[in-house]
């Protein structure tokens, strides 16, 4: 590919730089040779510790490859870093929605309503962190703060979550332009 391609030139370059070893460390992980990509990024971040991107790619390899506590404790050092970096405040809310630890998601989801109030964590995260773990009442209640809040993302929420809890009685219509 271009990337393992221009990763390489980097690394004839530059091979002792950050970016060049997160760059390597993203080539591993297109791979899917995951074991190589943290020793990439680990070493990345050993060279240069406030390089935001590289604890950024890191802490979603660790997700993906479902290490949550790890990935946890790389999203925090990512938003201590830069507490602007809203897809750092984004990882740290799904990390903590996948640990189903109510109070760090909420934390998350409240700084990223500070940064960005139409952002679609913003609108549509609560929901998001109810239905993952199929907590019906509490998304219906995030769907009524939807609609409340943000009308044109109602038509959505209105009919996506009786749709999720089996209620197909509804307008088949409305149902169909709602989710498509």
């Amino acid at each position: 590919t271009q990337a393992a391609r221009s990763a390489e030139r980097a690394k004839a370059l530059a091979p002792d730089s950050a970016a060049t070893q997160h760059m390597l460390g993203n080539v591993e992980r297109e791979r899917f040779a995951y074991a190589a990509a943290e020793q990439h990024y680990l070493r990345a971040i050993a060279i240069d510790p406030s390089y935001p991107d590289v604890r950024e790619d890191y802490a979603e390899l660790l997700y993906q490859v479902g290490r949550m506590r790890d990935a946890a404790i790389g999203t925090r050092q990512l938003i201590q870093l830069d507490p602007y970096y809203i897809v750092g405040w984004m990882r740290q809310f799904d990390v903590e929605t996948a640990l189903d630890d109510r109070r760090e998601s909420e934390r998350a989801l409240n700084r990223i309503r500070e940064l960005d109030p139409d952002n679609i964590w913003s609108i549509y995260g609560a929901l998001d962190y109810a239905l993952a773990f199929g907590r019906e009442h509490e998304a219906r209640n995030a769907a009524a703060a939807i609609e409340a809040r943000y009308p044109p993302q109602g038509a959505l929420v209105r009919v996506l979550v009786p749709w999720v809890y089996g209620d197909t009685k509804g307008d088949a219509q409305a149902a169909s332009a709602a989710l498509n």
